[in-house]
């Protein structure tokens, strides 16, 4: 028996198993693993990710003696992210962080108008351009393809208003 995917990712569904020789026999694991004992297929989604031992066993009949083997299968855990901003943010704000929970180590971006550390996510509206309405800008978080996993992308809005200003940059001269 073989999982020739494997690794897998966690977020794919399900996994089959290649079968070379008799039929007939049950499939087993450890705990984690959740497996069809006929088939051998893997519910992934429903598994936690590891490194599971598969074991493949034929009961003894007749003259021929009970068979086993065995195969290993790797679950990647699917990357998750989820980040918002509080906003909406005056464009005389310092640094703002977002709210973020999921898997680290991916990379932010937006458009260039929006400053923004692309490690961390935190924009410095005050060192933003924005329209006198407010402008929305889209940041995007992205963990790229690894293991079997595919890469992840998921946004959030943020929007970046201009202080009200009474155009007279900061003199007035008064006869």
């Amino acid at each position: 028996i073989t999982y020739s995917g494997s690794p897998y990712c966690s977020s794919v569904g399900s996994a089959a198993v290649t079968l070379s020789g008799s039929t007939g026999g049950t499939f087993t694991s450890t705990a984690g693993l959740t497996l069809h004992a006929i088939t051998g297929a893997v519910n992934l989604t429903a598994s936690t990710a590891g490194t599971y031992m598969v074991t493949y066993a034929i009961a003894a009949q007749g003259d021929c003696a009970a068979f086993q083997t065995t195969a290993p299968i790797t679950i990647a855990p699917a990357p998750y992210a989820s980040f918002s901003y509080a906003g909406p943010y005056c464009n005389t704000a310092g640094p703002q962080s977002p709210t973020f929970t999921g898997t680290t180590g991916g990379t932010f971006s937006a458009p260039g108008a929006l400053a923004l550390n692309t490690t961390t996510g935190q924009i410095t509206p005050g060192s933003t351009t924005s329209s006198s309405t407010g402008t929305t800008f889209v940041v995007t978080y992205t963990i790229p393809a690894s293991a079997a996993c595919p890469q992840l992308n998921t946004a959030a809005r943020v929007t970046v208003t201009q202080a009200p200003w009474a155009g007279t940059g900061g003199a007035l001269s008064i006869c």
